[in-house]
């Protein structure tokens, strides 16, 4: 056939492990309910309008960056949607710490009461521990 041989044939294709999750495709499904793309903009003028990543910090509460313009919005519109999920949500900016570089949204609705909620850190990372960031340096998204 076509197929190429390898030159060491107990070599494994690479892929990339977490050691509690296994692959990063296994990690990334198991972070799909927490993670929420919001769509904020400016009402009536949809040429001033932005991406941003937030994640479910409490039920209906979102956190997310402060930096970027879009706080400044005189008539400004959110439209969150988890990434998981096909329901959309609307939500409003209820506080922000700009020095933190934080903002949490609420968002009401049906199925906010069930949604999943991230559980942060103990803050005792050990030197060699895995970290990972999410955001989308692209605004790209991606949903299954």
């Amino acid at each position: 056939g076509s197929e190429k041989k390898l030159s060491n044939p107990e070599a494994q294709p690479l892929q990339p492990q977490h050691p509690h999750h296994g692959n990063l495709q296994n990690l990334y499904d198991s972070l799909k309910p927490l993670i929420w793309r919001l769509y904020v903009e400016e009402a009536n003028k949809p040429n001033i309008n932005g991406n941003m990543t937030a994640f479910a910090v409490g039920p209906g509460l979102l956190m997310t960056c402060a930096h970027g313009n879009w706080l400044n919005y005189k008539r400004l519109k959110i439209t969150a949607k988890c990434l998981n999920k096909k329901d959309t949500f609307i939500g409003e900016v209820v506080a922000k710490k700009l020095n933190c570089d934080m903002a949490l949204v609420q968002i009401r609705g049906k199925g906010v009461e069930e949604m999943e909620v991230a559980r942060l850190g103990s803050g005792r990372l050990e030197v060699g521990e895995t970290i990972m960031a999410f955001g989308h340096p692209w605004q790209f998204f991606a949903s299954g």
